[in-house]
């Protein structure tokens, strides 16, 4: 999917560079006190800039309109009132075109992008590194109108929110909702609720890696528990930190999608979270990115991290290395040696190339040379520089196999 941001431009040591995302999320990586933090709150300030700006909201738009002004001027003169205004008007449009020639962002559609975010239809988010969040249950209900309001009226407000402390009360609310409009006939408003709860279930499946997670409501304490074979039932207050961290974006994000009315996989914006891996154990360093660009697929995310973890486990995003101004894509097939010598700065393979190198060893046993073998040679050899050892191996015998092969079809 093409989210809005196609191009970053900004100055680093004064010289300038443009970051191609071409729609793309982007992961930005790079040396403690390189600005990772801080190229993050500038995207961030320069999209709410143009969102809110009564000014021309593009370089070229500003350009236009200060040519405009300069032709204008040729025809106005020096005593009266217009030709004072059009010279205030003429410094004021190059003192605003002076800051795009420090940072600028290109859109895919300018327009398009300004009008949903002005009129709340796309999310525009930043989250900063430092984020304690605690999931609790403080025993409340009400009708979910009222704590939608309630959230919205906070966030209107800027008052500082743990969205964590309302992932609860949210479910309580809704699965409350979906059972009284069931009671009284509303089917539709029945099966929307319930639909909610369901998608939650399938990401929380994803999150925790476990088919058989599922959240169940204890009507009489007003209480969510999560489910898993072979398992003792636990609240969401016994998650961890890590855990609590990440479902407290996650519920802002899902109200917001409950505000507006639309469906969580229908939700457009752009997300930026800084230190996406601040607190988290290896295990959710390596979900946290897909768990969120799966959860809401039209959200372009930008994120800063220092884990390998992170860069690893995604395949469909852009990642740039800011100490260095490396530009890369999938890094998904590197081994955490290469991402932490090359991009950085153990060997240990990747999830996916075990899984494809194991996938590739299944097929060579058998004799089969078909598609999918080609595909998983392809693959590999983009990427044999940076295989760990055993990788490399693997790929040097699938294809000694395959060269044995061929020699005897050709015999037949």
């Amino acid at each position: 999917m093409r989210h809005f941001i196609e191009t970053i431009f900004f100055k680093r040591n004064d010289e300038p560079y443009t970051l191609n995302l071409d729609g793309k999320n982007l992961i930005i990586s790079g040396d403690n006190g390189s600005g990772k933090t801080r190229l993050i709150e500038n995207i961030y300030e320069f999209i709410e800039k143009s969102i809110n700006s009564h000014d021309p909201y593009t370089k070229e738009q500003l350009q236009k309109e200060l040519n405009s002004s300069q032709e204008n001027l040729k025809y106005s003169n020096r005593g009266d009132g217009n030709y004072s205004y059009l010279n205030e008007e003429i410094e004021r449009l190059k003192e605003k075109l002076k800051e795009f020639e420090s940072f600028d962002i290109t859109f895919n559609d300018v327009v398009d992008f300004r009008v949903a975010a002005k009129e709340k239809k796309s999310i525009i988010r930043l989250f900063p590194a430092i984020r304690e969040a605690k999931i609790k249950n403080d025993g409340k209900i009400s009708s979910l109108d009222l704590l939608l309001t309630e959230y919205g009226n906070a966030q209107r407000n800027n008052s500082k929110i743990d969205a964590g402390m309302y992932f609860e009360r949210y479910i309580v609310t809704l699965w409350n909702y979906a059972l009284v409009s069931k009671g009284v006939g509303k089917d539709d408003d029945y099966k929307r609720a319930f639909d909610i709860i369901e998608s939650i279930n399938d990401d929380l499946k994803e999150l925790f890696e476990d088919e058989s997670i599922r959240m169940d409501f204890d009507l009489d304490k007003l209480k969510i528990y999560l489910l898993q074979n072979n398992k003792e039932p636990f609240g969401l207050d016994k998650l961890s930190s890590g855990f609590s961290s990440i479902l407290s974006i996650y519920t802002d994000l899902l109200i917001k999608a409950e505000l507006d009315k639309i469906r969580k996989h229908d939700m457009t914006g752009i997300v930026l979270i800084d230190e996406i891996d601040a607190h988290l154990h290896v295990t959710l360093q390596k979900k946290v990115f897909s768990f969120f660009s799966s959860s809401f697929p039209q959200i372009q995310f930008i994120v800063s991290t220092h884990s390998p973890f992170v860069i690893q486990s995604v395949s469909d995003a852009i990642i740039f290395n800011l100490s260095t101004l490396d530009q890369m894509g999938d890094l998904s097939l590197y081994s955490y040696t290469a991402i932490i010598k090359g991009l950085l700065g153990e060997d240990v393979s990747s999830d996916k190339l075990n899984a494809l190198v194991k996938e590739l060893m299944t097929l060579v046993e058998n004799n089969v040379f078909d598609d999918r073998f080609h595909s998983i040679m392809k693959t590999l050899q983009k990427s044999i520089d940076f295989l760990d050892k055993s990788s490399k191996a693997a790929f040097m015998i699938a294809k000694s196999k395959y060269l044995d092969y061929s020699e005897r079809e050709d015999d037949v």
